[in-house]
């Protein structure tokens, strides 16, 4: 399917690893020129290299490194806004824009002992159905994408923190963590990606202001 990509550029923060570096892999298969940003020099440089290597695509990295107490608000929910105020003057511009901002399944289910992030990610979720409603009549979107239980080294980590409280091994919260989803696997991150880069389409200019869930079933409601 020709998504009418080809050429457009693309910004992706935290891209170099997991669901960011599949999500900037996706649209830079899908003709993108991209930029992308994380806090590791070497691993952002690392993961452009990768993505040029995969796709042949223009890619350019930088460094968004954070270091003050007030980590979690600041790149949870403050990084989604600015980072919005300063690709929208573009979009206006262009009388087009996509944007699609991640956050979680706890934006509709929230998780336990995970009380900082459940909050910020819901503000997320307020932030970007309200930019939805001011800037649709200006031809750019705005959509949430909220993974559930993917394979990365986040999803790991947390892990072996449950593991560490419960006296069992990583392994066995893992399978257990597994066997709680409908599909019976953890998530992949290049299938995040194929959903961002469908919202960032042509295909997808009617789908504004929405929630977009992608965690196996794990999310119990049943809108």
């Amino acid at each position: 399917m020709d998504l009418g990509l080809d050429g457009r550029a693309a910004l992706v923060a935290a891209a170099s690893e997991g669901i960011g570096r599949a999500v900037a892999q996706a649209l830079a298969g899908e003709g993108c020129r991209i930029a992308i940003c994380s806090r590791s020099k070497k691993r952002i440089d690392a993961a452009a290299e990768g993505i040029r290597r995969a796709t042949g695509a223009e890619v350019i990295s930088a460094v968004a490194d954070l270091t003050r107490p007030d980590d979690a608000v600041e790149l949870t929910l403050l990084s989604v806004v600015r980072l919005c105020r300063a690709a929208v003057p573009l979009m206006r511009r262009a009388n087009w824009g996509r944007i699609v901002n991640l956050a979680s399944v706890s934006v509709r289910q929230p998780l336990h002992r995970m009380i900082l992030s459940n909050t910020l990610r819901a503000g997320v979720a307020g932030f970007s159905k309200t930019l939805a409603d001011e800037l649709g009549p200006e031809g750019i979107t705005v959509n949430l994408v909220c993974p559930g239980r993917v394979d990365t080294a986040r999803i790991r980590e947390l892990a072996a923190v449950h593991a560490d409280a419960h006296k069992v091994s990583l392994e066995e919260i893992l399978k257990a963590w597994t066997e709680e989803l409908p599909a019976r696997r953890l998530g992949r991150p290049e299938e995040i990606g194929d959903v961002v880069a469908f919202l960032c389409s042509e295909r997808a200019g009617f789908i504004t202001g929405t929630v977009v869930t992608v965690d196996g079933g794990f999310t119990k409601a049943a809108l």
